[in-house]
């Protein structure tokens, strides 16, 4: 209806306003194509509406539409701002606030040479610190005169995998599908570090130092819990009831390794 309806500046500044979200003065492309999408929404919204009245969407009181569709039109953008506003919010959020003041180029440079530090610390502490734990890991066993196994179970991924476990519960508090979304990955990328790489170097160390192997259950358990894992967060969709079932993989694969083993199987 551009050719029938005359626009006159003050109108036109209006709708720019509307269109430019980022409020620069530009419409770049990605308003542009939120803007059309919106434009075409409304006005099925509008033909929708009217064939739902039984008026022809070519006849009635223009004027009436016009507006309708003018503030169909606001009120979407509108969400849109406050989408992106959130969005942004968390994002400001996630920065130290040693970082803040700096620039984008310079944020890059010193979180990187922060990973770095952290991440050769973490080195030296596994190196130090690896042999004692497994002693004290076993001297559990022996006191408590359970299989050292079930305490490993237990106790060794809960102290390795401890920056995942807080890292996840800080990202799924915010309760946001971004989020969520990355609490998710960084489970089931420890999953698959501790389960496919840490696992083949154990492999290894049995094949090439010609160690006696004593875990077969152990292994189809770990197996098996992945499979399962692989199909179940396929799922676009997760529930309380889900999170239960997750849950209870844990305690179900330590009595699945306690059978098989009960089974004979070594």
């Amino acid at each position: 209806d551009m050719q029938e309806s005359h626009y006159d500046e003050a109108k036109l500044e209006k709708h720019f306003k509307e269109i430019d979200v980022s409020g620069d003065g530009k419409i770049d492309f990605d308003e542009f194509v939120k803007f059309m999408y919106l434009l075409i929404s409304a006005t099925l919204q509008l033909e929708e509406n009217a064939d739902e009245s039984g008026n022809d969407p070519e006849t009635g009181t223009r004027q009436k539409r016009h507006s309708s569709f003018v503030e169909n039109i606001a009120q979407r953008n509108q969400s849109i701002i406050s989408e992106d506003n959130a969005v942004v919010d968390d994002n400001d959020e996630e920065i130290p606030e040693k970082f803040v003041a700096l620039s984008p180029e310079q944020q890059q440079r010193r979180i990187k040479i922060e990973a770095f530090l952290m991440l050769l610390i973490g080195t030296v502490m596994v190196v130090f610190l690896s042999d004692p734990v497994v002693g004290v890991l076993s001297e559990v066993a022996k006191r408590i005169k359970i299989g050292a196994f079930y305490v490993s179970f237990i106790l060794a991924p809960v102290a390795s995998n401890a920056s995942e476990i807080i890292s996840s519960y800080y990202y799924a508090k915010k309760k946001t599908t971004k989020t969520i979304t990355v609490s998710l990955n960084t489970l089931e990328g420890a999953a698959t570090m501790n389960n496919t790489f840490c696992l083949s170097i154990f492999m290894a160390l049995i094949y090439f130092r010609g160690l006696a192997w004593h875990f077969t259950s152990e292994t189809l358990s770990i197996v098996l819990v992945q499979l399962f894992m692989f199909f179940y967060t396929r799922k676009r969709n997760h529930t309380v009831l889900d999170a239960v079932i997750i849950a209870s993989i844990f305690p179900v694969s330590i009595g699945c390794v306690a059978g098989l083993k009960a089974a004979g199987l070594d």
